[in-house]
């Protein structure tokens, strides 16, 4: 029973080896790369030549086969192979008693040595020198200066393609180092952004909390000196003037008019002066918005603007303030510095509430 298991497995593991070899031929090695050839060739072979390429471990694409015995060279075929197999048989060359025999097809002939293509020059070596056909061709140069010339190019072209090589690993890897290196200068770039908008942060922040801390100062300073606070803001200029206080803050340009026959005046400091905005907008869905256009391009004519000038409004349309009457001129012509920052403004607030408790 155990024998006849042994028998069915050895048979088994046979066919397998079949299915993978084509019938008729035997699988052989040829620089180290496996190719089917007919048994009829690999059969006494003492070594085998490929000049193709090999896939896996394979023959793969058009090549010559080179089929040496006892030293010498016996056949020399050109096929196509894939995958190990031969997928386009082409034509092979022998010399059996001194005779080339040429089969092209299944067609054997016999031809002379000259008329040998040149990858199989080096059956020359075996035959007679002789001509087999009517007429004679022309004399060519001696075989085996052929067969020199064939290796000499054949040690040529594969000294271009190692050089080709050689060259083509080196452009790669100065390709990657380029690679490599922009990659490099691109995150140091992407680190000195980040550590610019850092520390551009910290400076927004450091001068933030430095205002902060002056307009603080500069309002203990004037805690200090204990102002007096009015709601009757149109009779301060007089009270100044009847000499009850000696300046009144913040001053109004608009109230410039109102200093006639008063002896006081009104002072700009020379690092200018702060100002209110007034805006002008056409509401959404308006039922008539080219009106309001209208109305507001009147407000930004020369001659409106003008108005609102002499009566101590900073204009916003220029060669305006040249215009402007003596009184106005100069304090309209100091340097704007800033206006109202809604969002500092409630804190701003509350700090007046703890300086002047």
């Amino acid at each position: 029973m155990l024998k006849a298991a042994v028998s069915l497995l050895a048979t088994l593991i046979a066919g397998v080896a079949l299915a993978q070899v084509p019938a008729g031929t035997a699988e052989v090695t040829a620089d180290g790369c496996k190719l089917y050839l007919p048994q009829s060739e690999a059969k006494g072979a003492s070594r085998i030549r490929w000049s193709g390429q090999c896939a896996s471990g394979l023959a793969e694409g058009r090549g010559v086969v080179r089929v040496y015995s006892g030293g010498k060279i016996s056949a020399v075929s050109e096929r196509t192979f894939a995958a190990g197999k031969i997928s386009s048989a082409g034509e092979s060359y022998s010399v059996r008693s001194g005779e080339v025999i040429r089969n092209r097809g299944g067609d054997q002939l016999q031809i002379a040595a000259s008329e040998l293509p040149t990858w199989a020059l080096e059956l020359a070596m075996l035959v007679e020198d002789r001509p087999v056909r009517a007429p004679p061709r022309p004399a060519t140069p001696a075989p085996q200066k052929q067969v020199d010339k064939v290796a000499e190019e054949a040690k040529k072209a594969e000294a271009k393609a190692a050089a080709e090589r050689v060259q083509a690993e080196k452009e790669r890897a100065a390709a990657e180092a380029k690679a490599a290196a922009e990659k490099l200068a691109a995150e140091k770039a992407a680190q000195e952004t980040e550590r610019k908008r850092v520390q551009a942060e910290k400076d927004r922040a450091a001068a933030e909390a430095k205002a902060a801390a002056q307009r603080s100062a500069a309002a203990e300073k004037l805690a200090a000196q204990k102002p007096v606070f009015s709601r009757d803001i149109a009779n301060s200029e007089r009270r100044v003037a009847r000499g009850e206080y000696p300046l009144y803050i913040p001053f109004s340009l608009q109230d410039t008019n109102n200093l006639k026959g008063l002896p006081v005046k009104p002072i700009v400091p020379a690092e200018g002066r702060p100002y209110v905005r007034f805006d002008l907008s056409v509401l959404k869905n308006a039922p008539h918005p080219n009106a309001a256009r209208v109305f507001m391009n009147h407000y930004l004519e020369v001659d409106s603007q003008l108005v609102f000038a002499n009566a101590g409004y900073n204009p916003v349309v220029k060669g305006v303030i040249e215009k402007t009457i003596e009184e106005i001129r100069p304090l309209l012509a100091t340097k704007a510095m800033g206006t109202t920052i809604p969002e500092k403004q409630d804190a701003m607030l509350e700090l007046a509430k703890q300086i002047y408790k």
